[in-house]
């Protein structure tokens, strides 16, 4: 299965928005495998707090239950930098199939490099 990073800014954004309502997913043009899927992804990058369990009667690499308890401070910092629409046009075109830690890594990085650059255009404003 291949990993869809628009399904995991969509479940974060989800997670973030309704965090009562942390399971049951239903995204129009997502099997519900695909998207168990990208819950596992998720927990096991420390993005989300949970467990999942793999059904022994299946072939499919998606779990068959998971449970979310809560997002993790990685969690909302990495949804923090695929907000800015900057970061995540970079992220969706030039990353979409790299690892989660290398767009994790990218990620903050972009956004840092952009944070520096809104900064500095900003002082030059403000030079006599």
């Amino acid at each position: 299965m291949k990993r869809d990073m628009a399904l995991i800014r969509r479940l974060l954004l989800s997670i973030e928005k309704h965090p009562d309502r942390i399971s049951g997913f239903n995204f129009e043009n997502y099997k519900p495998e695909d998207i168990n899927y990208h819950v596992a992804l998720l927990i096991d990058a420390g993005l989300l707090e949970g467990d999942y369990v793999r059904s022994h009667s299946s072939s499919s690499m998606a779990p068959a239950r998971f449970v979310i308890t809560s997002m993790t401070w990685a969690g909302h910092e990495f949804l923090d930098n695929l907000r800015q629409e900057d970061v995540w046009n970079v992220i969706k075109t030039k990353f979409k199939d790299d690892s989660v830690a290398t767009v994790i890594a990218v990620a903050k990085d972009l956004a840092a490099n952009f944070a520096k650059k809104k900064l500095k255009g900003l002082m030059d404003e403000n030079e006599p």
